[in-house]
């Protein structure tokens, strides 16, 4: 991750809501916001992958604001998938524009 996201960005612009006991559950990560992190498509699909295979709590997730595309829309249809292990209940994927271009995450939608 460190090689696609300038840590610098994520460190000044970032937030997580977290409780930092880890029990066997792994991580206590409830609400990841990164919105306004100017991510782009392979950085916003490189934090989402993390999320795939890191076990969380997490249940909130702004990307809002971030230029994702194909490849982060492709791995966000993977993670709200039907076999995914993460249930999030709120997802800000706001002015995207590169997420309406693509049919992948429109589909992930209808089937979860």
């Amino acid at each position: 991750l460190d090689s696609v996201l300038p840590r610098q960005s994520l460190a000044k612009r970032s937030s997580a809501k977290f409780n930092l006991a880890e029990g066997p559950s792994g991580s206590q990560l409830v609400s990841l916001n990164l919105r306004h992190n100017d991510l782009g498509s392979i950085g916003g699909a490189a934090v989402v992958a993390a999320l795939q295979v890191t076990r969380t709590q997490l249940s909130e997730l702004s990307l809002a604001w971030n230029g994702l595309g194909l490849e982060a829309a492709a791995a966000l249809s993977n993670l709200l998938g039907p076999h995914s292990l993460c249930i999030l209940t709120k997802l800000d994927l706001r002015d995207n524009r590169g997420l309406g271009a693509s049919a992948v995450l429109p589909k992930a939608l209808h089937r979860a």
